[in-house]
C-alpha cells in the first residue's frame, strides 16, 4: 500500500490491512465497515506509530477491553505511553456497521503520529 506523505500532525493508516476510509485512514476488521472515525487528541511532541488490534461485537460496537497495544516491525513504532493512550481513546469511539451478518470480528489499526 502507498503511505500518505502529506505533513500533517497525525493521520491514522496500517499498512498491512484495509482499504481506505477516510482522509489518512486505513484499517480493516472482516465483515465490518468504519461508519464513526475519531481522530487521536493532539498536542503531544512526540511522533510514532501506534498499532492496535481491536475486536467488534455484532453490532459494529468497539469491545473496549479488546484494544491491545500491537507493535509490528514498522521502524517508526513508538512505545510512547501518551501516544498509546491517545490511540486508545481514540479507538474506543470508533463505530463499525455490520455488513456480514457475523458476531463479531477484529483487526488492526494504525495510528501514525507526526509533530508539524
Amino acid at each position: 500500500h502507498r503511505v500518505d506523505r502529506r505533513q500533517r500532525q497525525m493521520c491514522i493508516r496500517d499498512r498491512s490491512d484495509g482499504d481506505g476510509v477516510g482522509s489518512g485512514i486505513k484499517g480493516n476488521i472482516s465483515g465490518f465497515k468504519v461508519a464513526k472515525i475519531k481522530q487521536p487528541d493532539g498536542g503531544v511532541q512526540e511522533q510514532g506509530v501506534i498499532r492496535l488490534k481491536v475486536c467488534v461485537d455484532g453490532s459494529g460496537n468497539v469491545i473496549p477491553s479488546s484494544i491491545k497495544y500491537s507493535p509490528d516491525r514498522d521502524p517508526n513504532t513508538s512505545t510512547d505511553l501518551r501516544l498509546r493512550q491517545r490511540a486508545i481513546d481514540a479507538m474506543k469511539q470508533f463505530k463499525f456497521t455490520n455488513t456480514s451478518g457475523s458476531s463479531g470480528g477484529c483487526g488492526y489499526f494504525s495510528f501514525t503520529f507526526k509533530l508539524q
